[in-house]
């Protein structure tokens, strides 16, 4: 079922097949395609984990941030569960703090 926050969006290029995210109107970051050429769509939101690491913040409190691959070929930087590692396969879920990557497994 669609949320304000999945399934995520970017956007496609007819021209050269380049996929980016986030969506924006300016055109290909590949070929310089724009207009019609073009168009927004959704994404898997399932990718791989390429690299990641453990923020602390002040107050002890902890965050997992990396970068995903996703399978449709942006890479994008997120909120990862606590047990996520570089190498995992991953999907986005929507929680109350937000988009977060989980371990594809779960």
């Amino acid at each position: 079922m669609p949320t304000p926050l999945l399934p995520l969006r970017g956007i496609h290029c007819e021209r050269c097949g380049h996929v980016a995210t986030p969506v924006q109107h300016f055109g290909c970051e590949s070929c310089g395609a724009h207009g019609a050429d073009v168009a927004d769509r959704p994404l898997t939101g399932e990718g791989t984990v390429l690299g990641a690491v453990t923020v602390h913040r002040p107050g002890g409190e902890t965050v997992r941030i990396g970068s995903v691959h996703l399978q449709e070929g942006p890479m994008v930087r997120a909120l990862l569960a606590a047990d996520v590692v570089a190498e995992d396969r991953v999907r986005a879920t929507e929680t109350d703090a937000g988009l977060l990557f989980v371990r594809g497994d779960h």
